[in-house]
């Protein structure tokens, strides 16, 4: 055996008793500090049986009248039944001698919460130990597994945000307009980002389409005009691309090209120009020091995904994360499909919130948009689960009319590389529609005017190019 000091199993596990009379003691002979150690201790702190009994009903009765005493704490054990159980009224009083100092009962409460915290922590190591025998599961599956288990415990021993007077938000929100602090990541696209104001710390947003609208190639057009800082910012943005559909080379070309202005398929073919060539070895060196990381990993749970974007943001603090596409994540056995969705859905926004950064999830649309005459998609349509529509802070569908048009209609030429950001939710804004141009062999949606004469939707003069 490699352990020093004999087999764990053997061992008591943390507690100290003193300080958990201490805490009980304290709650008898000084109300005032119940409200201190109600905030920082819970009955499962406690390792005796019989403190935990003392303490709940202690709870219980000051959540009732705010106060305590200890006739009314015998009484409440009494009508429990727990009179005998927890040693008898000598035992209150042998409490009640006890403390020390009743001005350090929080110190007491806190040590009881270390330990109670340490005792969580060894049971949920067993539990992974077990797993690792028992489990048919695969290896990554359970490191998964053990890496949220160990979370978990960690956030039960944070209290998680306090409350926070109105006053201290007021002053952060004045701050921020009188420094002219932009607090959200420009998507490049301004009619768009007038509208959202930009992607939004621990929002949760989906884009969805049906196929060949362009979705993952929209979101890659935006990673690279957020990476593409503005001279004078002091951290480069980091984005991080969970790519389920395409593998992590392919996407990489992509970027390559569309950066370049180069056509995918020909450099696929090897069949690229001298000047191509150099467009993409420029291209190449804008790219090259980009902080943009891609995971290709196959049937993704929302698990593993946590827990990769966890490490990643530790490393690089990450700005921005994009999910290539929700419907390819795995969801948890034994569950429907319309199940599964919704706790994928909602594990994705519990991932914003978490690591305060915008989640973007690209989604798929239901076939009833092809039954429709005018192909226009709607939020019914997103595929599944009504869960997405209800847990995204933004809904963006993409929508080409000139996908669904005969080439020899009228129509054609009037939304030729006409394509349509339809802000169907927009939690804190206006919706309504974004015309784009989409230059389909270069893959570049761009902000675009419409002109009366035949050339119909046209890049605007005043376009960003990709740096």
């Amino acid at each position: 055996m490699w352990f020093t000091g004999g087999d764990v199993s053997e061992r008591e596990l943390p507690h100290n008793t003193d300080a958990e009379k201490s805490v009980l003691g304290a709650l008898l002979i000084d109300c005032e500090a119940a409200q201190g150690v109600f905030d920082i201790v819970t009955t499962d702190d406690f390792y005796s049986n019989r403190h935990k009994k003392i303490f709940d009903a202690a709870n219980c009765i000051y959540t009732q009248h705010q106060s305590l005493d200890q006739v009314l704490l015998w009484e409440e054990l009494k009508k429990r039944g727990d009179e005998e159980k927890i040693g008898g009224v000598d035992y209150l009083d042998e409490l009640e001698d006890f403390m020390p100092a009743a001005g350090n009962a929080e110190s007491y409460a806190r040590i009881v919460r270390e330990k109670g915290v340490l005792r969580g922590l060894h049971e949920t190591c067993v539990s992974i130990v077990s797993k690792i025998y028992e489990s048919s599961e695969g290896s990554q599956v359970i490191v998964d597994s053990a890496e949220t288990a160990i979370l978990k415990v960690a956030e039960g021993n944070y209290t998680g945000n306090e409350f926070t007077p109105i006053k201290d938000e007021l002053d952060a929100i004045f701050s921020q307009i009188e420094n002219e602090v932009e607090t959200g990541l420009k998507t490049g696209y301004p009619e768009l980002d007038q509208m959202v104001i930009g992607l939004r710390p621990a929002q949760f947003v989906v884009v969805a389409g049906r196929p060949s609208m362009g979705k993952t190639t929209f979101c890659l057009n935006v990673v690279q005009k957020i990476c593409a800082a503005p001279a004078g910012d002091s951290e480069p943005k980091a984005v991080a691309i969970f790519s389920l559909e395409m593998a992590r080379q392919e996407l990489a070309t992509n970027l390559l090209c569309m950066n370049a202005g180069v056509d995918s398929t020909r450099v696929r073919s090897r069949s690229v120009s001298n000047e191509e060539t150099k467009l993409l070895v420029t291209a190449a060196g804008r790219l090259h020091d980009k902080k943009i990381f891609i995971d290709d990993s196959p049937g993704l749970t929302v698990l593993s995904l946590r827990a990769k974007a966890r490490r990643l943001h530790k490393k690089q603090k990450l700005d921005l994360i994009i999910v290539d596409y929700l419907q390819l994540m795995d969801g948890a056995g034994g569950e429907s499909r319309q199940q599964e969705i919704s706790t994928i859905s909602r594990g994705l926004k519990g991932i914003a919130r978490d690591l305060g950064l915008p989640v973007v999830a690209i989604s798929q649309l239901s076939r009833k948009v092809e039954d429709r005459d005018n192909k226009r998609p709607r939020m019914s349509d997103l595929r599944e689960s009504g869960a997405i529509e209800q847990d995204a802070d933004l809904i963006m569908m993409l929508h080409r009319p000139e996908y669904y048009m005969d080439n020899d209609s009228e129509d054609t030429d009037k939304v030729k590389d006409l394509a349509k950001v339809l802000l169907v939710k927009n939690r804190n804004g206006p919706v309504g529609d974004v015309n784009l141009h989409f230059t389909k062999h270069l893959q570049r949606f761009e902000s675009q005017t419409y002109r009366s004469d035949e050339s119909g939707y046209v890049p605007s003069q005043d376009h960003h190019e990709m740096a």
